[in-house]
């Protein structure tokens, strides 16, 4: 019998009773909540997906999911905190023959009608035998009573399994999004963190967070299909949450077959157990190894094992990396140079003071060779943070006047860092935007490119907020260290702490880590700079070289 047959068989009768029959057919209790929900069957997708991070599994994944899971744990409880369209809880169904109660949880009321239609039609085709009590909850994620639900599911062996929502706090906000946790920092960061950018997290994180809070005890195991990004931080939160969760483990899928997303991501498993900060990796097709990350001792590594050959370089860099200038006003501030003058981003032509305008490099501009031309144009609109840029109006009239006339572009920037500043104000400057020379690389590309900036046509060479720099002031010294950055220990190093799958791949924190003294005492050892290099470079610091031998 077809499902539409069987509702409408038992229509005429009242709302309670309906609910009640079919509970003894299939085992859901309140399958409909009001008359109306009879007629709510739907195939379509919801209208706004980006506000739910939605993108459902299909039914081959989940059952390579639940198949995978199956081969070490059999349990009696699934819990899905957003089940879509339910593929994963069919798929549980189909492979586990232990279950006995699900819980299955979804925002979006057609989803749910639909999985309820579509288990209700497997009992009618006599395809499931076993009664199973199903709790299908139309629900807020954010607003489950975790607690409510653990005490009835009491002892039982039990799998959170789930594609929780790919999308990022930050990401939701911009879209006026109601579909958003209660503010909470879940991850301890501090304020300055939180405003720098470190305070955005990924939806998916935050439900894990509240998901093994309450469930990584007892036999309880966790299935969930994530980005990688977010395995990352949940082992990387290890030494501040500490969740007892063991047997952590990311099986790497094809997101773009499976999702047609471009993002990697993964299944990733781990149980409730003594706390381990380490994850193996493999792939879920082919079940291969290809590497473990995680915490060595008070490090944070993307590979244990390339880690543990170079491990002595890591420490503390003896000079101090600085991110370039961050603005966030671009249609003003970044200029182009024509025969007529400069020309900015709204196509106007700017007259203002040369003192202001220097040569300005980009991500794209960082290749490893020294740029000798300019392309790109900046106004500096200070010299060091907080500088008041009221003093503009005397020194460079032209320039305040520029800058004033474009005011409503500054006060439109929704960084938090330019609140309560002057008009105009700038972050990433101090005295090492202006060193002649500065060593610079790109936190966006997947491998590091070291980049020397020499003045062009007698101006310091500023870099954006996707770089990150050392300054000199003597070309000697800057070329010294580039040959240091530049050696194939400080690359292998650097693969064996990052991560590919990150948004930023290079960051302030990880240059930090090059100890350039223990990177110097390897090269000399291996006869690739001698005493003469160290000593003569030496001479060029007003202190002694601090990474000297």
């Amino acid at each position: 019998m077809l499902v539409e047959d069987y509702i409408q068989s038992i229509r005429h009768l009242p709302l309670v009773e309906i609910n009640k029959h079919i509970e003894q057919k299939c085992g859901i209790s309140d399958f409909f909540s009001e008359i109306g929900d009879m007629d709510l069957l739907v195939d379509e997708e919801r209208g706004n997906k980006d506000e739910y991070g939605d993108w459902q599994t299909n039914e081959v994944l989940s059952h390579k999911v639940t198949e995978l899971i199956a081969t070490t744990f059999q349990p009696q409880v699934i819990l899905e905190p957003t089940c879509g369209k339910g593929s994963l809880v069919l798929a549980a169904l189909d492979t586990f023959s232990s279950i006995d109660e699900v819980y299955a949880i979804e925002i979006y009321k057609p989803y749910l009608q639909a999985l309820k239609f579509e288990i209700l039609q497997r009992y009618l085709d006599r395809y499931y035998y076993k009664p199973i009590k199903f709790h299908l909850l139309h629900a807020d994620v954010f607003s489950v009573d975790w607690d409510k639900i653990k005490k009835e599911i009491s002892d039982k062996k039990l799998l959170i399994l789930g594609n929780p929502p790919w999308v990022t706090n930050s990401e939701l906000s911009k879209i006026d999004s109601n579909n958003l946790p209660v503010k909470s920092n879940f991850k301890h960061e501090n304020g300055f963190a939180a405003m720098t950018g470190k305070g955005n997290f990924d939806i998916a994180e935050y439900i894990c967070h509240e998901l093994m809070k309450h469930f990584a005890t007892g036999l309880n195991q966790f299935g969930l299909l994530l980005k990688n990004s977010v395995v990352k931080q949940i082992c990387l939160s290890q030494q501040k949450i500490h969740h007892n969760i063991a047997e952590l483990r990311q099986y790497n899928i094809d997101s773009h077959k499976e999702f047609g997303a471009s993002v990697d991501a993964s299944l990733f498993t781990c149980r409730a157990g003594e706390e381990s900060s380490v994850c193996e990796v493999y792939d879920l097709y082919t079940k291969k190894y290809i590497r473990q990350f995680g915490w060595v001792g008070d490090r944070f590594v993307s590979d244990i094992d390339a880690y543990s050959q170079t491990s002595s370089i890591d420490g503390v860099s003896q000079l101090v990396w600085w991110s370039g200038v961050k603005h966030d006003c671009q249609s003003v501030v970044e200029l182009t140079k024509t025969q007529m003058g400069y020309i900015n981003k709204l196509g106007e032509l700017v007259k203002i003071e040369e003192d202001c305008v220097y040569p300005y490099v980009k991500s794209s501009d960082i290749k490893g060779e020294t740029p000798h031309q300019a392309t790109h144009y900046i106004i500096l609109t200070q010299h060091y943070i907080n500088e008041d840029t009221e003093c503009l109006k005397q020194v460079l009239p032209l320039t305040y006047s520029y800058l004033s006339s474009h005011r409503d572009y500054f006060d439109k920037r929704k960084s938090s860092i330019y609140k309560n500043r002057s008009p105009f104000c700038m972050f990433g400057i101090g005295s090492y935007t202006f060193k002649p020379y500065k060593i610079v690389v790109s936190g966006l590309y997947k491998s590091p490119k070291f980049t020397l900036l020499k003045p062009i046509d007698g101006k310091v060479v500023i870099a954006d907020d996707t770089c990150y720099q050392l300054g000199f002031d003597t070309q000697e010294e800057a070329e010294f260290v580039l040959k240091i950055l530049k050696s194939t220990y400080v690359s292998e190093f650097m693969k064996s702490v990052s991560f590919v799958d990150s948004k930023r791949l290079i960051t302030k924190e990880l240059l930090m880590r090059i100890n350039l003294h223990n990177v110097v005492k390897i090269m000399k050892d291996n006869k690739l700079i001698t005493d003469t290099d160290i000593l003569h470079t030496s001479k060029l610091y007003s202190e002694p070289l601090l990474f000297a031998v």
